[in-house]
């Protein structure tokens, strides 16, 4: 054989060989990759049950896995993939993610991680250790350094260039690297103001308001109890507490209306406390209950307000010794709403009800002053956010804009960066009767084009509840819709037949109020949506939170027939 074909066939056998050499280092660090992805399950679940052992063992397989990723894709053995034509890109792009993980698992992670066990001890003594918060907070900032390091590697990357199997995984570790790192910059924004919240310069006082479901209001029920909550150098204390009795019916309203709000909800929004949970704008109900405990001849002034309904009020139990109310009543975690709403007191009088929530509220505060731990606190007020049951509205500028966009604040407009509708179920009676109600809600997608037609239901049934005089008669409701902003309001109908109702302009959002009555059979408010087609493919959807714990708020994809 010639020289210089024997040099060829050399040349292309060792070319050969190299590109098989390189194809099985992209599958084994495909494989490492996967094997990072399952650490990564299997660390959320770990989180979610709060395992440390099988924490530990999550994140040190996400470390394994990520760091060989990474050896796999450094150096003279992956660079050649990087100049390959039409596959550079590509190669490049799996590095990046490789190269991004191995940061994110080495040190953003052990940070993360490190906050959680530090969370542990972060109530205590009937209140929170500032010290503890502290550290948190460093090593938060740490996460976030960590995060930006991390997001170095895939910033330059297009991917509009990449094979579908190489973009899509891609986008998807880009779009979650995005979300957690928007994640830790809020965490850093709140932890930065809790230490002033919780009194560290002078003490802090927030109404806490406990929110009765047997009698349905936008927010999840009339506020019957209220107990004041103050917080000196992070040590809480019950300081006072009452009931809707300590706010009498104004002849005026606490506070000046919009022309909106008088039209959708009357004076008595400002003017009875039992009404100031009409509307869905958690921010704006906390500036009316602060306007009601001023008119009151408030001892001190409001530093913010905490909202529960008595869902949210079982969910603080868990975790939690029982707490007794009366000697014939005792409360825990499993049992709370049904004895809350459905026992004993259902059959006394309005103000013997509301006495009753208001010694169990009491109840339930000093019992979690005294022995909540961290991660069941917190968990319970993630689980009452996430259902649109537990709301925390601070008056300080700085404590609110963390908060914004977050469940625990509330909105009108937004959740995060989505759209937002609001359907909201308002009970007509004073009567505890709303124990029985069910409602169900739906936004779907009718057609898209210039605009894109939607349309959001609401459907209620009233179940009969043991010890009702007239388990028959039918439960007068006000549902009021609340479309996204610049959207439009087409037509309502009930059960299929047309309604005229006006359509009232909230702050740029169309909105309508139709009057029903809840019986055995379901009544359905449809109400047909027009919103721009540019807006985003998914809205938050917000629903009043009724005795069943369902998720609040939640997203909708918008897809076109």
């Amino acid at each position: 054989m010639p020289p210089r074909r024997r040099t060829l066939l050399l040349a292309a056998a060792t070319l050969a060989a190299v590109v098989i050499l390189l194809g099985l280092n992209a599958q084994r660090a495909a494989d490492d990759l996967r094997d990072a992805q399952a650490a990564v399950g299997d660390l959320r679940d770990a989180l979610r049950e709060n395992d440390a052992d099988a924490r530990d063992g999550a994140l040190d397989r996400l470390q394994g896995a990520a760091g060989s990723a990474h050896d796999r894709t450094s150096g003279l053995r992956w660079a050649p993939l990087t100049h390959v034509p039409f596959l550079g890109d590509d190669a490049r792009a799996v590095q990046g993610v490789a190269t991004s993980l191995d940061l994110l698992a080495r040190r953003a992670g052990p940070a993360l991680l490190d906050a959680v066990e530090r969370a542990d001890g972060l109530l205590a003594g009937g209140g929170v250790d500032l010290a503890v918060l502290e550290e948190i907070s460093g090593t938060v900032d740490h996460a976030a350094t960590a995060l930006t390091a991390a997001s170095a590697p895939v910033a330059p990357i297009d991917a509009g260039g990449l094979m579908d199997r190489v973009r899509r995984p891609y986008q998807d570790y880009v779009d979650q690297l995005a979300d957690l790192d928007a994640l830790v910059d809020r965490a850093r924004d709140v932890l930065a103001t809790l230490p002033g919240a919780l009194g560290e310069t002078r003490p802090q006082h927030y109404l806490v308001v406990l929110q009765n479901n047997a009698e349905a209001r936008a927010t999840g029920g009339t506020p019957q109890a209220w107990a004041l909550l103050q917080s000196d150098e992070g040590q809480w204390d019950v300081t006072a507490h009452g009931t809707d009795a300590d706010y009498p019916t104004r002849t005026r309203p606490v506070l000046r209306l919009t022309p909106a709000e008088r039209a959708l909800y009357g004076p008595s929004l400002a003017r009875d406390v039992l009404d100031a949970t009409m509307t869905p704008d958690v921010p704006r109900m906390a500036e009316i209950l602060r306007a009601q405990w001023d008119a009151a001849g408030a001892p001190v002034p409001l530093d913010g307000v905490i909202t529960l309904d008595t869902v949210a009020l079982g969910y603080l139990l868990r975790g939690l010794p029982p707490v007794t109310v009366t000697p014939d009543v005792t409360l825990t975690g499993a049992n709370a709403a049904q004895e809350l709403l459905l026992g004993a007191a259902y059959q006394q009088s309005p103000a013997e009800r509301a006495a009753f929530l208001q010694r169990a509220a009491v109840a339930v505060l000093e019992q979690l002053v005294q022995h909540a731990g961290a991660g069941d606190t917190l968990d319970a007020l993630v689980d009452g956010a996430a259902q649109g049951r537990a709301h925390v509205v601070p008056f300080a500028d700085g404590a609110r804009r963390a908060l914004e966009g977050t469940g625990l604040l509330g909105g009108t407009a937004e959740v995060g960066d989505l759209p937002r509708v609001d359907l909201t179920v308002d009970a007509e009676t004073d009567s505890p009767s709303s124990f029985g109600l069910r409602w169900e809600s739906a936004v779907t997608t009718v057609a898209c084009g210039e605009l894109t037609d939607l349309e959001a239901t609401l459907t209620v049934l009233r179940r009969p509840v043991p010890g009702e005089p007239d388990p028959d008669a039918l439960l007068p409701l006000t549902v009021r819709v609340f479309g996204p902003p610049g959207s439009r309001i087409d037509a309502v109908r009930v059960d299929g037949a047309p309604v005229e109702t006006d359509v009232i302009d909230v702050g740029g959002r169309p909105a309508v109020r139709v009057g029903v009555a809840a019986g055995a059979t379901a009544t359905t408010v449809a109400v047909r949506l027009s919103a721009p087609s540019d807006d985003a493919r998914e809205l938050a959807v917000h629903t009043t939170p009724g005795v069943v714990p369902v998720t609040g708020v939640r997203r909708v994809p918008v897809v076109c027939p």
